[in-house]
This record gives C-alpha cells, sequence and structure tokens, in this order.
C-alpha cells in the first residue's frame, strides 16, 4: 500500500506542478496547450520520483520495487529524447 502512495503522490504532484506553470499567463490568450509544458512536466517529476525513492529506500522494503521505480524514473526522463516518427 506505501507504493500506491508513493504513485499518487507523484501523480498529484505532476499534475498540480503541470496546472502552476500556467500561472505565469498574462492574460487569457496567453494559456494554450503546449506538449512541450508536458514533457517539462514528466521529466521534472520522474527526477523528483527518483530522488524521493532514493531518501525513503529504506522505509520501501521491497528492493525490485524501488529499483523499478528508478528505471522508470530513467526512461520516463528520457523519453522526450526519444525518436518520434508523425504518422503520415
Amino acid at each position: 500500500m506505501k507504493y500506491a502512495y508513493f504513485a499518487i503522490m507523484i501523480a498529484t504532484s505532476t499534475v498540480v506542478m503541470f496546472g502552476l506553470i500556467y500561472l505565469n499567463g498574462y492574460g487569457r490568450d496567453h494559456v494554450f496547450f503546449s506538449q512541450a509544458w508536458v514533457w517539462m512536466a514528466l521529466v521534472r517529476d520522474a527526477t523528483t520520483a527518483a530522488i524521493m525513492i532514493g531518501y525513503i529506500w529504506l522505509r520501501y522494503a521491497n528492493r525490485q520495487a524501488n529499483v523499478g521505480i528508478v528505471i522508470g524514473s530513467a526512461v520516463a526522463a528520457r523519453a522526450p529524447d526519444l525518436p518520434y516518427k508523425p504518422a503520415k
């Protein structure tokens, strides 16, 4: 159950921080969806998850799950750099 709380915490952080990006707009016409901002939120929170699991490693006893979180975070943080082929 601890890992579910960890996932909820990271997901909540991602959504809230993505929403806070829009507070930098000066008017309604400056608010628009940006895929780059989605990638920034993903990279930021994947890095946050890896750092957080590093600090609380001993509290979470399942070593395989901890390593999985670190590997998943590394993959998610590198996702924007993966080759992209648009649909034709």
